[in-house]
């Protein structure tokens, strides 16, 4: 059920919201790792972000992802960072579900074939995230830095960005494998009810 903002139906405003609110719980499920001189968690939020963009596509998709993110930033006390966040989660699950979409024009497609294009298309998304969490990591973090000299402050700024990275690729490769294994449990139900795009 790929969603179209020209077209969208009641029943898509529903299932968007029901995955953003899962995006959003999901958040809670999570551990803090302290990195430099900032935090980072490991959490299954992003996995729902990827279920939401298989199922809906990459608008509605992204719709749910940042929307469930957005909350979680505003209800966790980060809601200075939710706009952002919004837009870094909206275009993880965009992409994912744009790549998949284009990938899997045709018709008919064996199986093993659909799940390495899900599984491409998350790594793919997951990697956007990746990049626009430690670009906006970078600069948080060099405008609210008053560490010792500039070298010294750029050194410490850079170490725990590439911590944050690292912490954020292991979030990454839980929601490639976990949405993947989720999806292919449910899909053929998922396909009668028409709420998924591959």
């Amino acid at each position: 059920m790929s969603v179209t903002l020209k077209k969208i139906t009641v029943r898509q405003i529903v299932i968007i919201g029901l995955m953003a609110a899962l995006c959003l719980v999901s958040n809670y499920f999570s551990f803090p790792v302290p990195i430099g001189i900032d935090k980072s968690r490991i959490h299954l939020g992003n996995v729902f972000c990827i279920l939401s963009a298989f199922m809906l596509g990459p608008v509605g998709g992204g719709l749910a992802a940042g929307i469930g993110a957005f909350f979680y930033d505003i209800f966790t006390g980060y809601g200075a960072e939710c706009i952002i966040t919004f837009i870094n989660k909206f275009l993880m699950a965009f992409v994912c579900g744009w790549l998949l979409n284009l990938m899997t024009r045709a018709k008919e497609l064996p199986q093993l074939q659909l799940i390495l294009r899900r599984i491409i298309a998350s790594v793919a998304g997951c990697l956007t995230y990746v990049v626009l969490y430690m670009t906006k990591s970078y600069i948080t973090l060099y405008l609210e830095s008053n560490i010792g000299e500039a070298v010294d402050r750029s050194a410490t700024i850079w170490a725990t960005v590439i911590g944050k990275g690292y912490v954020s690729l292991v979030n990454g490769l839980i929601a490639v494998v976990v949405a993947n294994l989720i999806y292919s449990s449910i899909a053929a139900a998922l396909k009668k009810q028409h709420l998924s795009i591959s």
